[in-house]
């Protein structure tokens, strides 16, 4: 999810699942940091990513 307010944007990972991989996690935090570059390159200066998984992740 994605929220502006100004100049500011906060990007949040959170997950609904019950039990994902670990593989499948990281892969959202990667997609997650690859907009915050593109975000970044757009002239936002202010990024702040919430990471949220209160699920246990599957080894």
């Amino acid at each position: 999810m994605i929220m502006s307010r100004g100049l500011s944007v906060y990007l949040c990972i959170g997950n609904e699942n019950p039990v994902i991989s670990e593989e499948h996690f990281l892969s959202h935090i990667n997609e997650t940091l690859r907009v915050a570059e593109e975000l970044k390159r757009g002239g936002i200066k202010n990024i702040f990513l919430h990471l949220q998984h209160p699920n246990p992740v599957k080894k």
